[in-house]
């Protein structure tokens, strides 16, 4: 059985040099935000962000926002207990889906 959760916001605290790759400071950063969609399945979760840049390739969208997807994977995995097993980046300007 699936469970779709739409438009879920989020709040989590991260070490500053975890959350921007650099530094050494432990100071903790809040960081928010609203993930599009995602949905439980069996063995995992599948997390699909919805993105509306006008790019000519898909991988263009990847190298954007990895880092973001990334952030989400990990605010999903906290609050559900659960791994997500596939992160989609769905292009409406391409109509297209890729996996990141």
């Amino acid at each position: 059985m699936q469970k779709l959760h739409r438009e879920q916001p989020f709040v989590m605290g991260k070490p500053a040099k975890e959350a921007l790759g650099e530094g050494s400071s432990e100071e903790m950063l809040l960081i928010q935000g609203i993930i599009d969609v995602f949905f439980e399945e069996g063995d995992g979760i599948v997390l699909l962000d919805y993105k509306t840049d006008r790019v000519k390739e898909l991988q263009e969208l990847v190298k954007r926002y990895k880092a973001q997807l990334d952030l989400y994977q990990e605010a999903i995995e906290r609050a559900m207990g659960r791994k997500v097993k596939e992160k989609l980046i769905y292009s409406f300007c391409l109509n297209s889906v890729i996996h990141v």
